[in-house]
C-alpha cells in the first residue's frame, strides 16, 4: 500500500536496542506533527498509532503489536475502519484513552460493529490491545497463538515449505488438500495457494495431483477465467509442449497429467478464448491423439464434441480431422475404432453420446443413451465427407457388431450431406455389404435395412423430381417449336392435316375426293353442292359488279375458315367457255384472248357474260345469236356457306364427278388453246389413266 512505501520513513530502532544501526532514531515530535500541506498517505495515521508513541514517547516493538491489533479490528469492523477516531489530533487521542468506555477493550467488544471470532476475542486481542507494553505478545507468540492453530494456516505453512518435503509427504499433502480447499477464502486461494501449487508442476511425480487441485481452485474462483489465462496456461504450455524437431519420449507421469487435462477439457473451454485454446491447448490435445496409450487416445477423441465449440471450420478440417482419420485408420483397438466412428458422427454434424453407450465394444448391444448434446455448426463440408470419410469406412476390415453399428450412425449423417448420385453409387453398395455381415443379429440387420430403404426412397424421389422438371421443360420447348411451325404454315396458307389411310386410298384409286386437297392459298378445293331452285332466284350479276350481299352476311356465310390472303377459291364456281359454232384461225385466236377478258355487254340480252345459277355442274346456256360467236363464261353467285363438307359428303362423290370437275377446269383455263386448234368439237371426258394424270 501507499502507507507501507511511504511509511519506511517512520522506521527506527527501538530505544532499548544496543545493536549498531545506520538508521537514525525517530523523532516523535516530528512524526506526530500533522502537516495539512502534505498528503495523509505521507504522514503517520494516529487512528492506528499506539499510546506508547503519543502518551509515553516510547519507541519499541510492542507499539507495533498494538497497531497490529487495531488493524485486525478494522478487518472485522464495518466499514473497515479503526475503532479510534482521532482526526490526526493528539489532544483527541489522549482524551479517548483517558476513559475506559472510549478506549477499545474486552468490555465494549473492542468497539467493533460486528461480532468477533471466539479465538480472536479470547486469546489474541486481550494480549495485543492493552495499555501496558509488557503485557503484549511478541510476533512469534502471535503466530503460535490459538487463533492461528487451525488446519488452514497449517496447510499454508506446509505449502510454503513444500519444496523441502519428501515425495511421500508431498503426495499425501496433495491428496488431502482438495478436502479443505472449500474452507479457504477465495482471495487466499487465488493469491497464495494456486501460485504455490503451480510451482510444484516441475515435479513429474505429483504432476497429476497438482493439476487436480489447480483445476478445482479455478472452478471455485469467481475470476477463474482470468486466473487460468494468466497463471495456468503458461504452466501447461511449459509442461506438455516440446520444441519442434524433438522426439516425444513416453513419460508415464506426464501422460497421467495429460489425462487430468483431458478430463477437465470443459472447464478449459469455458476459461479461455478460442484463440488461446487454439494456440495453447490444441497442441496438448493433438499430443493426446498421437499417444501410444489407448486410454489417452480414447479420452482425446471423447473431447471432440467439446472443443468444436471454440474451434473454427478451417481448424477442424485441416488440424483436427487429419489426426482423427490417421488414428482411425492405424489403430487395431476396437474401442478406438468405435470412438473414431463416433468422432466422425460429430464431425458430420451429429450428436455426441456419452461414454459407455456401446458397453465393452465387443457385443454390439446398444444401451439407452445417457446424454446427448448437439454438436457445433462448424462441421466438415460435403466434399470432405464424400472423399475422405466414406473411403475410410469402405476400407474397414472388421465386421464386429459394435463397429458395424457405429458405422451405421456415420452413414446416417452422411446420408444427410451427400448427393443422391453419390449415395446410389458409393454408399448403398457399402451398406449392403455391411448389412450382410455374419455377426449381425436380426435387430441390427433391420436397422441397416431401414437406412437403406430411407436412402433409396430419397434417391428415387430426387430422380423423379429431376425427370419431371426435365420433361416439363422439354414439353414447353416442343410446344414452342410447334407453335412456331404452325404460325409459319398459317402465314403461307398451308394448314396441313394428317391424311388417313382411307383418304389416301380414295385419292389414288379415284373413288372419291379427299378432304385434304389444298388450294394455292391454303383453302381446300371441294366440289360445290347443287343449289336449290330457291337459291337460283337471285338476279345475275357481272364480275365487275358489286355483290348484292353485305359484308356482314358474307363473313357469316364464310364461317371461321378465313385466311388472310383473301376469299377462298371455293367461293366461286368453275369457269368454263362456251364453244363457238365455227371460226377461222384468226377469229379463234382473237376470240381466245377475248375469252380471258370479258367484253362490255351491249344489252342485257346480248351480253357475252351471263350468270349460270344452276351451280358448278350446270351446262352452258346460249342466250342469243350474237353470243354464239363470242366465248361466254357463266359465273354462279357465291354460295351461302363455304364451310367444308362433311366427311360423308366427300366420301359420296364419285369418280365421275371428279372427272367432270377436272374437265371443266381444263376447259376454263385452256379455252384459248381449244379455240386455236379450231376445236368446235364437243369436249371428251377423260377416264382411266388420263383422268389420273389430270388429277396429279
Amino acid at each position: 500500500s501507499d502507507w507501507k512505501i511511504a511509511g519506511l520513513a517512520f522506521a527506527a530502532p527501538p530505544d532499548t536496542s544496543d545493536t549498531p544501526s545506520n538508521i537514525h532514531p525517530m523523532s516523535l515530535s516530528e512524526v506526530l506533527y500533522h502537516d495539512p500541506r502534505l498528503p495523509r498517505a505521507l504522514q503517520l495515521d494516529m487512528d492506528y498509532t499506539s499510546p506508547d508513541f503519543v502518551m509515553d514517547s516510547n519507541v519499541s516493538s510492542a507499539a507495533d503489536m498494538f497497531s497490529l491489533g487495531l488493524v485486525m479490528l478494522a478487518l472485522y469492523n464495518s466499514p473497515h475502519t479503526s475503532p479510534l477516531k482521532t482526526n490526526s489530533n493528539i489532544s483527541t487521542f489522549k482524551k479517548l484513552f483517558s476513559s475506559s468506555s472510549s478506549a477499545p477493550s474486552a468490555t465494549n467488544n473492542y468497539l467493533s460493529s460486528r461480532p468477533l471470532p471466539k479465538d480472536l476475542l479470547n486469546g489474541v486481542l486481550p494480549r495485543l490491545i492493552t495499555r501496558r507494553p509488557g503485557q503484549r505478545m511478541t510476533a512469534r507468540e502471535f503466530q503460535q497463538s490459538q487463533f492461528f492453530d487451525n488446519i488452514l494456516v497449517s496447510s499454508i505453512r506446509f505449502l510454503d515449505s513444500l519444496p523441502a518435503k519428501t515425495p511421500n509427504e508431498k503426495s499425501q499433502f496433495m491428496r488431502g488438500l482438495p478436502q479443505i480447499l472449500d474452507q479457504f477464502p477465495r482471495a487466499v486461494l487465488e493469491k497464495k495457494v494456486l501460485p504455490a501449487l503451480l510451482e510444484e508442476m516441475k515435479d513429474r511425480e505429483i504432476l497429476f495431483l497438482v493439476l487436480q487441485n489447480a483445476f478445482k481452485i479455478i472452478k471455485s474462483l469467481p475470476s477463474g477465467r482470468r486466473a487460468f489465462a494468466e497463471k495456468v496456461i503458461p504452466k501447461l504450455r511449459e509442461t506438455f509442449t516440446t520444441p519442434k524437431g524433438t522426439a516425444n519420449e513416453r513419460d508415464s507421469a506426464k501422460e497421467a497429467g495429460l489425462v487430468v487435462v483431458l478430463e477437465n477439457i470443459e472447464l478449459i473451454v469455458e476459461s479461455c478464448s478460442g484463440k488461446e485454446f487454439k494456440e495453447n491447448i490444441l497442441p496438448i490435445l493433438q499430443l493426446g491423439l498421437e499417444s501410444h496409450t489407448h486410454s489417452i487416445v480414447d479420452k482425446s477423441l471423447g473431447c471432440l464434441p467439446t472443443i468444436m465449440a471454440v474451434l473454427d471450420f478451417s481448424t477442424i478440417k485441416h488440424e483436427v480431422f487429419p489426426i482423427v482419420a490417421a488414428v482411425f485408420s492405424k489403430t487395431s483397438s476396437l474401442g478406438i475404432k468405435i470412438r473414431g466412428l463416433q468422432a466422425f458422427v460429430i464431425l458430420c454434424g451429429g450428436s455426441s453420446v456419452s461414454s459407455g453407450v456401446l458397453g465393452d465394444g465387443l457385443d454390439g448391444a446398444v444401451q439407452p443413451l445417457k446424454s446427448t448434446k448437439p454438436s457445433n455448426n462448424a462441421v466438415l463440408d460435403k466434399y470432405t465427407v464424400q472423399e475422405k470419410i466414406v473411403p475410410l469406412l469402405k476400407a474397414m476390415k472388421t465386421k464386429e457388431p459394435a463397429v458395424m453399428m457405429a458405422a451405421l450412425a456415420v452413414f446416417k449423417q452422411v446420408g444427410k450431406l451427400a448427393d443422391t448420385e453419390f449415395l446410389a453409387m458409393e454408399c448403398l453398395p457399402i451398406l449392403w455389404g455391411f448389412s450382410l455381415g455374419p455377426l449381425l443379429d436380426l435387430e441390427q440387420f433391420q436397422e441397416y435395412m431401414a437406412l437403406i430403404k430411407s436412402l433409396s426412397a430419397r434417391i428415387e424421389n430426387e430422380q423423379i423430381r429431376k425427370l419431371r422438371e426435365l420433361s416439363s421443360s422439354s414439353s414447353a420447348t416442343r410446344s414452342k417449336d410447334l407453335m412456331n411451325v404452325e404460325s409459319t404454315h398459317t402465314f403461307f396458307g398451308n394448314d396441313r392435316k394428317d391424311v388417313g389411310e382411307s383418304d389416301f386410298e380414295r385419292l389414288v384409286l379415284g373413288r372419291g375426293a379427299g378432304n385434304n386437297t389444298s388450294g394455292m392459298f391454303g383453302d381446300e378445293l371441294r366440289p360445290q353442292p347443287q343449289q336449290s331452285q330457291a337459291s337460283r332466284a337471285a338476279p345475275p350479276v357481272f364480275s365487275w359488279s358489286t355483290p348484292a350481299t353485305t359484308s356482314a352476311q358474307h363473313n357469316a356465310n364464310r364461317g371461321p375458315t378465313m385466311n388472310s390472303m383473301g376469299a377462298s377459291l371455293n367461293d366461286f364456281a368453275a369457269l368454263k367457255p362456251t364453244p363457238l359454232p365455227s371460226a377461222g384461225l384468226g377469229n379463234s385466236m382473237t376470240n381466245g384472248f377475248s375469252a380471258m377478258a370479258p367484253m362490255q355487254p351491249l344489252n342485257k340480252q346480248s351480253s357475252p357474260w351471263s350468270m349460270n345459277s344452276s351451280g358448278p355442274m350446270s351446262q352452258p346456256v346460249p342466250t342469243s345469236a350474237h353470243s354464239q360467236t363470242q366465248p361466254s363464261f357463266f359465273i354462279p353467285p357465291p354460295p351461302k356457306s363455304t364451310l367444308p363438307f362433311p366427311q360423308s359428303s366427300n366420301a359420296a362423290l364419285s369418280a365421275q364427278n371428279q372427272s367432270t370437275i377436272q374437265n371443266q377446269y381444263q376447259q376454263g383455263l385452256g379455252g384459248s388453246r381449244l379455240q386455236m386448234n379450231g376445236a368446235n368439237q364437243p369436249v371428251q371426258k377423260k377416264t382411266g389413266l388420263d383422268a389420273y394424270e389430270s388429277l396429279l
